[in-house]
């Protein structure tokens, strides 16, 4: 059978309107002729011609590859076209004519992917259909292989799809309080990635519980989601990892894209990732209290973006308050208001028009660094006794980490713009006793504030991230605390650090440019682990963090010490 013409047609009849093209069958299990013959019918081998020959003249070749050129799908002559989409990726406008589409696009009566179910896979009650289909016509598909009025429909905002093969919708509302679901955002196939998409559980004995914590009515209060170690709980519910469909928006208006294409794709790819965590778990009390460890989030982040490393500390033995921070540098956060409880959005603000970054960059790492010390000073209260109501979650009582946090043993940690915040905390508070700085963005520190740092700071960088000036700096600080160490991880990208190392296929990476060479499982081995050394160092921990020391010396597979090799005439 020739491409282009229908079932039971002539080879030079005109092809019938609705009428498949065909691909190459080593593509796709689905062989698009075989497809396009119907069900139960053998497809006829497509005979090749010779190169040269088929690409010119008026004949039916001719007309298909002016079609193919106007839909964007010009090839080489003699050849076939070749999907713009990769098996996997997400055509996130649905089926748009002469492109390929998988499982449909929004609006579509097709299957959620992200059920987790791939499209070649479809859920019951559908009939199955070729999943790589060339349509036409603004979306039409041969009726013999779409699914039936049954099938299950995009949900609406708010709404996820909880079961693999269910076509059932569950209202999932908040952070973790609704329906129970795998932590996998898609199947493992999706957005083009090849890994499993999924957090990573912590590798310590302990299990992590975790719960959003909210203090005061204001701007001025705290907002910070807690990791800490737990009783194990059978069946616990995990939370979202993008709790709210705003802190989408919030992504792509902070990384420079469109609300209007941006916040669906993110909201498709990651709006059903769970955090391998028990949510709202009992704390585990021990006779030995939990160090205490204060994160804060990049720019353009927010408090859930470093799950991954801060459930892998928590499952060590420490307590971890991820902060939101209110100074605008969050893609979002918001607070909610006395009375009404009214929830007030505060959206992520670029550097104002006329204004110098530093100086503006200046005044938000301050008021980062004073929520740090607030932080420390909301569980000082606790640790005397005084009551501290959660805004979101009264039902948690915070008094439990009364006796169960060591204020004597508190560090602070970072990434980007959260890595130098770390590093101005310690100036601000004697009690931090050293800082993490995961690929700290230094700019915005003025220079006299350097000889004023007190305690020790390890610096883990990204091999692709750093310049000469912050390189310059960071050794500025070596220099004068011969503690504070600099290591560099080859293959890693600033984004290596965050959560989305281990959530991205390559669709998004490429999209979103969050991706590196070295697998992600064993960047965050690096980074913890010669984070817990350091720690261990510098806390007093009586742990066996210390088989880890050589990680701070820059020895180890994929670590070196210093700068990365680009940087190392500094």
């Amino acid at each position: 059978m020739s491409p282009g013409v229908s079932p039971g047609a002539s080879p030079g009849a005109p092809r019938a309107p609705g009428a498949v093209r065909p691909r190459s069958p080593a593509l796709t299990s689905c062989s698009r002729a075989a497809c396009s013959a119907g069900p139960g019918r053998a497809a006829a081998p497509r005979p090749t011609p010779p190169r040269g020959q088929g690409g010119t003249g008026t004949g039916p070749r001719a007309r298909r590859g002016a079609s193919w050129a106007r839909d964007g799908l010009k090839t080489p002559r003699g050849e076939e076209p070749r999907p713009r989409v990769g098996p996997g990726d997400f055509a996130p406008t649905g089926a748009a004519r002469g492109r390929p589409t998988c499982g449909g696009g929004a609006g579509d009566s097709a299957w959620d992917p992200r059920s987790r179910c791939h499209p070649s896979v479809p859920p019951q009650g559908a009939t199955p259909r070729c999943p790589w289909s060339f349509v036409r016509g603004g979306g039409s598909r041969d009726p013999r292989f779409s699914p039936p009025p049954s099938a299950p429909r995009w949900p609406q905002r708010g709404v996820l799809v909880t079961g693999r093969r269910r076509g059932k919708e569950e209202a999932d509302p908040g952070s973790g309080c609704g329906a129970r679901m795998l932590t996998p955002c898609l199947h493992p196939g999706a957005m083009g990635g090849e890994q499993s998409l999924a957090l990573p559980p912590g590798k310590g004995p302990h299990c992590v519980g975790c719960v959003d914590v909210m203090v005061g009515h204001t701007q001025q209060g705290l907002f910070l989601r807690l990791f800490y170690p737990c009783e194990p709980r059978e069946g616990a519910e995990r939370p979202r990892w993008i709790p709210r469909y705003e802190y989408c928006r919030g992504l792509a208006d902070s990384t420079g894209h469109s609300q209007r294409w941006g916040a669906p794709l993110l909201h498709v790819a990651f709006g059903s990732c769970r955090v391998p965590v028990s949510w709202k778990a009992p704390f585990k009390p021990r006779s030995g209290r939990y160090p205490l460890v204060i994160f804060s989030h990049g720019l353009g982040a927010f408090r859930t973006l470093y799950s991954s490393i801060c459930t892998e500390l928590a499952s060590r033995g420490f307590v971890v308050a991820a902060l939101e921070h209110r100074d605008r540098s969050a893609s979002a956060t918001y607070f909610c208001t006395a009375g009404s409880g009214q929830e007030q959005w505060i959206h992520h603000q670029r550097v104002p028009q006329g204004q110098k970054e530093f100086y503006f960059r200046n005044m938000q790492v301050h008021q980062r660094a004073n929520e740090c010390v607030r932080a420390l000073r909301l569980f000082q209260a606790i640790r005397g006794g005084q009551p501290v109501p959660n805004v979101l979650h009264p039902d948690f009582d915070l008094s439990v980490l009364k006796d169960g946090v060591d204020l004597a043993k508190v560090a602070v940690m970072g990434h980007s713009f959260g890595g130098v915040t770390a590093v101005l905390a310690l100036v601000k508070e004697p009690s931090f006793r050293c800082a993490v700085a995961l690929d700290a963005w230094m700019f915005p520190l003025e220079n006299t504030l350097y000889p004023e740092v007190p305690r020790p700071v390890l610096f883990i960088n990204a091999e692709k991230f750093q310049t000469p000036e912050s390189i310059a700096k960071m050794k500025r600080l070596s220099s004068r605390n011969s503690q504070t160490r600099i290591i560099t991880v080859l293959g890693s990208v600033h984004h290596s650090q965050t959560d989305f190392a281990f959530l991205t296929g390559k669709l998004v990476k490429r999209i979103f440019s969050v991706g590196g060479t070295l697998d992600p499982h064993k960047g965050l081995d690096i980074t913890s682990r010669a984070a817990l050394a350091f720690l261990q160092r510098h806390l007093d921990l009586r742990e066996d963090f210390d088989r880890w020391d050589h990680l701070l010396d820059g020895i180890g597979d994929s670590v070196v010490p210093e700068a990365p090799p680009c940087l190392s005439n500094l």
